[in-house]
């Protein structure tokens, strides 16, 4: 799979959007905070030996899923699909932009995929961090 040019995120408050463009900290919120409760689905597939392993570390599949989703932050973005631009797509300006009355942000793909690998590493990437959401200051 080719990796996109770009990627656009939808903001349906447009003050958010002011504050990502004012201080370039894109908020990269915990799992429960996300607006659907089926994101993320995290299913866990495996065969016996899969299973095997679980019995031998003494956890279920469910403590392992709990324990994997207790550090998973998300953040959403939308890339071009078949030669469609998410910049025309009328559902997402729907349902993520506030009925049309939002806006979306177009980011530099590689832009950000350095910034959001450089996290953990703290090296292009002044984070701050509290529970609920990670801010990853966009270089």
């Amino acid at each position: 799979m080719v990796a996109p040019k770009s990627l656009f995120r939808f903001y349906g408050k447009i003050d958010f959007a002011e504050e990502f463009l004012a201080s370039k900290e894109l908020a990269i919120p915990h799992y429960s905070k996300l607006n659907d409760p089926f994101d993320p689905g995290l299913f866990i597939y495996g065969d016996s030996s899969w299973k095997n392993a679980i019995k031998d570390w003494q956890k279920s599949e469910n403590d392992m899923r709990k324990q994997i989703l207790r550090d998973t932050y998300i953040a959403c973005f939308c890339a071009h699909v078949d030669n469609q631009n998410p910049r025309d797509n009328l559902y997402m300006w729907g349902h993520y932009a506030n009925g049309h009355r939002g806006l979306a942000i177009e980011f530099d793909y590689n832009i950000l995929q350095r910034c959001i690998k450089d996290l953990g590493k703290n090296i292009r990437c002044a984070c701050h961090y509290n529970p609920s959401i990670i801010l990853c200051q966009i270089c």
